[in-house]
């Protein structure tokens, strides 16, 4: 875990390996406590998983990743995380989904409300509704994309926020609160200490984790304008998507 950093010039290449090297993010334990019930009770059909899997970032990411690891291709045709899911074996789906690391509840501040706990808490809310949001925006705007990729780009967008916090907690609760005192934006408050921030994280996460290119790229590109992204890289037209649902859901708080 990295919590102690040198300067931002050798900060970012020992933040990219330390992140290259997770191989999860974390959930949190009641999302983990359902998941485990269920499993329990030998419920693996997709459709007993699925709604649990698609509310939370580390669930998908891992499951995502599994079936693009094995051959599967996503973007065949319109998404769909059950039929990805019934097209594994569900041993491996098991497995996958147990390997996911909780977020600690012992964790000093984590039953008080304290900031760990609330950053985490936080960062699932917003995701959650920057993938809802992107959804709704693509069924009403553009009915041939498809909006259940757009709604896991949404929900893997901070992939790079979740990997960060994974690998250095308590700094990057400190970037946090430096980013909301000084009214400044994380990437920046990321950059200056960091020599990296979170969109290039997540990119090099998601493309070692080997999820497909609309995470990739909303991963990489939700902080650039929407016009650069659909102007320049047309084949981002799910991270513009993401770039608006993202503006929103911050505007909604």
């Amino acid at each position: 875990m990295l919590d102690v950093l040198p300067n931002a010039d050798t900060a970012a290449r020992q933040v990219e390996l330390a992140v290259a090297r997770l191989d999860s993010l974390c959930t949190l334990p009641c999302v983990g406590a359902r998941l485990f019930s269920r499993l329990q009770q030998g419920q693996l059909s997709p459709g007993a998983l699925a709604d649990i899997i698609r509310c939370d970032p580390a669930l998908a990411a891992k499951c995502l990743s599994l079936a693009c690891r094995r051959g599967a291709n996503l973007t065949a045709g319109r998404f769909s995380l059950e039929r990805a899911l019934d097209e594994l074996p569900a041993d491996e789906v098991r497995n996958a989904l147990l390997s996911v690391k909780v977020f600690r509840a012992f964790e000093p501040d984590y039953q008080d409300g304290g900031p760990s706990a609330s950053l985490k808490k936080g960062l699932l809310l917003h995701s959650l509704a920057v993938a809802c949001c992107a959804k709704q925006i693509t069924e009403a705007v553009s009915p041939a994309m498809d909006s259940e990729m757009a709604y896991y780009a949404g929900l893997l967008h901070d992939i790079g926020k979740f990997a960060l916090r994974g690998v250095m907690p308590k700094s990057f609760a400190r970037i946090a609160e430096e980013a909301q005192s000084a009214g400044e934006s994380s990437i920046s408050v990321e950059r200056r200490n960091l020599g990296i921030d979170h969109t290039i994280a997540g990119k090099h996460l998601a493309q070692e984790w080997r999820l497909p290119n609309a995470i990739v790229m909303a991963a990489w590109l939700h902080h650039s304008e929407t016009l650069v992204i659909s102007q320049n890289m047309p084949e981002t037209s799910i991270a513009a998507v993401v770039q608006l649902a993202d503006s929103v859901a911050r505007r909604s708080n």
